[in-house]
């Protein structure tokens, strides 16, 4: 992992850790400023991290769509779980028939569906949003 990997992840990991020491009244605008900080690494860092998330959406986007639904608290604690899971130990399984699985050491299970081209070595197909039908 890069430097500036290492350094965004500790960032998170920070924040996750004194999160629940902050006043409620300042969790929405903490939630504000955080998404506009994870905008400007995706548009400014990530590339430069050396490293391509194995996840679909990336935790990046995770971590976005977590902290603007679920305020600064709730949302940076998940996204530091995610980033553990994405840094941490894993088990890739691949079958004959071209599924793979990742099994994080935190024992959460994740589809072709859910893991990125870098992973699967193919782009995941959406779910029809109709039903199906």
């Amino acid at each position: 992992m890069t430097l500036t990997a290492k350094i965004c992840c500790a960032g998170v990991h920070g924040a996750a850790r004194v999160a629940d020491r902050l006043p409620t009244a300042l969790d929405r605008p903490l939630a504000l400023v955080a998404v506009a900080v994870i905008e400007w690494y995706r548009r400014r860092l990530s590339h430069r991290t050396g490293r391509c998330c194995m996840f679909s959406p990336s935790c990046s986007q995770r971590a976005i769509a977590s902290i603007a639904q679920k305020g600064f608290r709730a949302g940076v604690a998940e996204a530091s779980a995610q980033l553990r899971r994405c840094g941490g130990s894993y088990t890739l399984i691949r079958t004959c028939g071209g599924d793979t699985t990742l099994i994080t050491a935190d024992g959460q299970s994740f589809g072709s569906d859910q893991l990125s081209f870098a992973v699967t070595g193919r782009f995941p197909v959406p779910a029809p949003q109709d039903g199906g039908r």
